[in-house]
């Protein structure tokens, strides 16, 4: 094979474990934020400020130990740490301070999963309370989600986005269809699960944060698929399968999380339609 085919081979199979994989995470991540930030400007600053103080008690710590976690897996020292402080002087209702090795690789890396980490690990507290209250909603979420399809995807063709749409659209619809307003489970757990979801937005800080970390795992993917290509080219695509079978677990958590702030977006919406109606 020449040596253009073999960059070229080696490019695509990048391209796909990265956008299957930190791809997904950046891109959940990103609509998570721009609907959170979405309700409280329908909100308003008044209702939204109340509003993520009073659910601040439990996002606002699941959102900090998702900081904290990665920072402990990718070993970065946690200089400092608060959980929820909802009367401080700058309005910061919580933080993680930490620092780490920056001739690490490893610490490195992790930059970009530290920032990310309120996004993964509110999501897997989703599924966890979900799991744990509604267990019925749990099942019919997980039935409804088909993964099996994506080991077969052109990553760069349209079925692929029509993909994504379809496990998006089908999570909601089996939220909404399981819905049960009569029960209290249902409301233990959608306040937290609603607290949770309204506090993982991602900082400016921490979005710069990662782009060191995702310079280093491009690099990293691109130097393993080289020697993998050269070595033993089924090896390459091994591990890209190995990719795409992570991806399917990451959209199983993360699709959650987008549903609950599409529904804290459309009630800041009906929020923003009454104080018209009134100032009218």
């Amino acid at each position: 094979m020449s040596m253009s085919a073999a960059i070229a081979a080696i490019l695509k199979n990048t391209s796909c474990q990265l956008l299957f994989t930190i791809g997904l995470i950046a891109v959940f991540g990103l609509a998570v934020g721009l609907m959170n930030r979405a309700f409280y400007k329908l909100a308003g600053y008044k209702f939204g400020r109340i509003t993520c103080i009073a659910t601040g008690f439990i996002g606002v710590p699941v959102h900090e130990t998702g900081h904290a976690l990665f920072c402990l897996i990718f070993r970065h020292k946690i200089t400092g740490i608060k959980l929820y402080q909802p009367n401080s002087a700058d309005g910061t209702l919580g933080y993680v301070n930490h620092s780490y090795n920056p001739k690490s690789i490893y610490q490195q890396i992790g930059n970009f999963f530290i920032a990310y980490g309120p996004v993964l690990f509110g999501s897997a507290m989703l599924l966890l309370l979900m799991f744990w209250l509604v267990p019925d909603l749990f099942g019919a979420f997980k039935n409804s989600s088909d993964f099996s399809k994506i080991s077969s995807l052109d990553i760069f063709s349209f079925s692929t986005l029509k993909y994504i749409y379809d496990i998006m659209w089908g999570a909601f619809v089996t939220f909404y269809s399981f819905s049960e307003l009569g029960d209290w489970r249902w409301w233990a757990f959608m306040v937290p699960a609603c607290s949770i979801a309204l506090h993982m937005s991602l900082s400016v800080v921490d979005m710069k944060s990662s782009r060191a970390g995702l310079g280093f795992i491009v690099a990293m993917l691109l130097i393993v698929n080289t020697v993998l290509y050269f070595v033993k080219m089924n090896a390459m695509a091994g591990l890209t399968n190995y990719g795409l079978a992570a991806s399917a677990f990451i959209l199983n958590f993360l699709t959650i999380s987008v549903v609950f702030s599409l529904i804290l977006f459309l009630f800041g919406a009906v929020v923003w339609g009454i104080s018209k109606l009134r100032g009218s």
